[in-house]
């Protein structure tokens, strides 16, 4: 189990089911991302990392993306999944080692980036935004996981396959 968050440049691993209820990309009216889950020091202007659906009001889209923010600035760290929100149940991952985040979708990898994140403590929020309560997601999520090292593509396969079995029953 973790005892704290992955911080600085550490590797880590972020997984979770989610469905969306704004697939269709209403973006809260205004192209607002919808937070996920994430954490780090949002108030002091620190490092952050975490997931969050549709980019920003930046970025016209309907994908999923890891995000890291770095002094009061959000735009230019997001790295998109290039996978749609679909209203359909999707297991996501975002991991981050030496440098670059790697997407995962149903246990299948995506695509990689070069980012250099340097996440500080802070609070951890999963569903809303640490904005003052912007940025809400509109969905459910489930089992979030969060490690403190990089997991190996053949163990997110199988978290995958163990949570597909839990959705069918």
């Amino acid at each position: 189990s973790i005892r704290k968050f992955p911080l600085g440049r550490s590797e880590r691993t972020l997984c979770l089911w989610v469905q969306t209820n704004d697939a269709e990309g209403e973006f809260d009216g205004d192209q607002s991302p919808n937070f996920l889950f994430g954490w780090g020091d949002f108030k002091k202007g620190g490092d952050s990392y975490g997931i969050l659906e549709d980019g920003a009001p930046w970025i016209v889209s309907d994908c999923w993306y890891t995000f890291t923010r770095e002094d009061k600035q959000l735009d230019g760290h997001d790295v998109s999944f290039t996978q749609p929100a679909n209203g359909e149940w999707q297991f996501l991952c975002s991991m981050y080692r030496n440098g670059q985040v790697v997407h995962f979708v149903n246990g299948v990898e995506i695509n990689s980036a070069t980012v250099e994140i340097g996440t500080q403590g802070g609070q951890f929020y999963i569903g809303t935004s640490p904005l003052k309560g912007r940025y809400n997601f509109k969905g459910a999520v489930d089992d979030v996981r969060i490690y403190d090292r990089a997991l190996q593509a053949d163990e997110i396969q199988w978290l995958y396959q163990l949570g597909i079995q839990e959705k069918k029953e």
